[in-house]
């Protein structure tokens, strides 16, 4: 089952944020990222959580 969308918010330049319900994110966009800079690996993205 699809769960639908409950907002999108700008995070920070370049970065979008998909929430449902009140703090529950389900989707991240990084907007541009090989154009922000030129030595990225896009083939792996890693990320830190709090």
């Amino acid at each position: 089952m699809r769960e639908l969308i409950g907002q999108t918010l700008p995070a920070v330049p370049g970065m979008i944020v998909d929430y449902i319900g009140a703090h529950e994110v389900i989707g991240v966009e990084l907007l541009h990222l090989s154009k922000r800079s030129s030595d990225l690996n896009l083939s792996v993205l890693e990320c830190e959580t709090a």
